[in-house]
């Protein structure tokens, strides 16, 4: 296939993912299938000292949407005990005080709406807003992301803040010690589109 090809069926797929494309009246739901043995999930935090850097497990990934509309659904889930910064003490505070990964074992957010902000070819960018489920609560949230899409294949990159202390967790701060009330959550993933993009 030419050049001319590729971009066109990338412009299609994009299209598709952002339900900016006219769908058929009978179109069903489209739904992204996050594989999460190929994504990843990161956060940072300020300190006093230094800034403070961890991973967290992505157990699962769904999004549905409808290509005729802005509605979205789904769910991320992320397991909340997995949260490792490599420094045990300061997980073993985390754990306890600050998360309660014993009582609070998942961390979900539930998509309702995809708005689309860009388009460039195969490449856009998105804001997927809905609600997190964190700690016992439930908050809204907005999560802008890059997408590009190669056929029926999708890479996710997208960076958010979790206002942690807000939402009711711990502050961790001490008399000498200054720690940032807020999380900055990166998550780097990679799926799949079902249906497959038309070729």
């Amino acid at each position: 296939m030419g050049i001319c090809g590729r971009r066109g069926r990338g412009r299609l797929a994009i299209a598709l993912v952002m339900a900016l494309a006219a769908a058929r009246a009978d179109a069903a739901s489209s739904v992204v299938e996050l594989d999460a043995g190929r994504s990843a999930l990161s956060f940072s935090l300020d300190s006093t000292l230094h800034e403070v850097h961890g991973t967290a497990r992505l157990t699962e990934g769904r999004v549905t949407f409808d290509p005729s509309g802005g509605e979205a659904g789904g769910r991320l889930v992320v397991d909340a005990r997995s949260a490792d910064t490599g420094n045990r003490l300061r997980d073993r505070q985390m754990h306890r005080k600050v998360l309660e990964s014993e009582r609070f074992e998942e961390i979900v957010f539930v998509p309702a709406s995809l708005e689309v902000t860009r388009v460039d070819g195969n490449r856009a960018r998105v804001v997927l807003a809905g609600s997190m489920q964190i700690h016992g609560s439930e908050w809204p949230l907005r999560i802008p992301a890059d997408l590009t899409v190669d056929g029926e294949q999708i890479h996710i990159q997208g960076t958010f803040t979790v206002p942690y202390v807000e939402w009711g967790m711990q502050d961790m701060s001490k008399l000498l010690l200054r720690v940032s009330p807020e999380v900055v959550v990166a998550i780097d993933a990679f799926g799949t589109i079902r249906p497959p993009p038309i070729p």
